[in-house]
């Protein structure tokens, strides 16, 4: 596991998690070195997806048409 992992799970843990402390945003922040912007984005992303992984970034997915097919 990285290090982002790592960091990104301990805020989870700091603040929600049912055997951690249940610290605040602020207190987890403070206790990791972190902003409360950083814990608050990762608790947010944890309780939607149960995930802490980088989600895909927004954008169109590009087609690849039946000529450019052939040249592949």
């Amino acid at each position: 596991m990285s290090a982002a992992y790592a960091s990104r799970y301990e805020a989870v843990f700091l603040y929600s998690h049912p055997k951690g402390p249940k610290m605040s945003y602020v207190a987890a922040a403070k206790y990791m070195g972190k902003s409360k912007s950083f814990v608050a984005k990762w608790v947010q992303q944890y309780k939607k997806t149960k995930n802490v992984d980088d989600l895909p970034e927004r954008g169109s997915i590009g087609k690849v048409t039946p000529n450019m097919e052939k040249k592949l």
